[in-house]
């Protein structure tokens, strides 16, 4: 749907993966403390990730869902009223203007 769009995500997946592993290899002892809290709140870092997972399903469904009946109701306009065979231009204002 967004062709153009899909290099520059992953350049900034990219960007953001290394800034991660930069960090974990310059700072041990965040790396540490972090795999630490993860070890000892099992629980908790499940229901966080399943948290931010389900969140980013629920975006991205509204996304899709909201693109198809854009064009499903664009869809259906084209098809009920037909092709177009005529433009309406409005002369220029006053000030050289279009008037809408």
């Amino acid at each position: 749907m967004y062709p153009n769009l899909l290099l520059p995500l992953l350049v900034a997946l990219a960007l953001a993966l290394a800034a991660l592993v930069l960090i974990a290899v310059r700072q041990p002892v965040s790396r540490r403390l972090a795999f630490r809290q993860v070890a000892r709140r099992r629980t908790e870092a499940a229901l966080v990730i399943g948290g931010s997972m389900l969140g980013t399903a629920i975006v991205i469904g509204a996304l899709v869902v909201g693109d198809t009946l854009n064009f499903s109701v664009r869809q259906e306009a084209y098809r009920t009223l037909g092709p177009v065979d005529e433009r309406v231009i409005a002369p220029p204002g006053p000030a050289g203007h279009t008037v809408a």
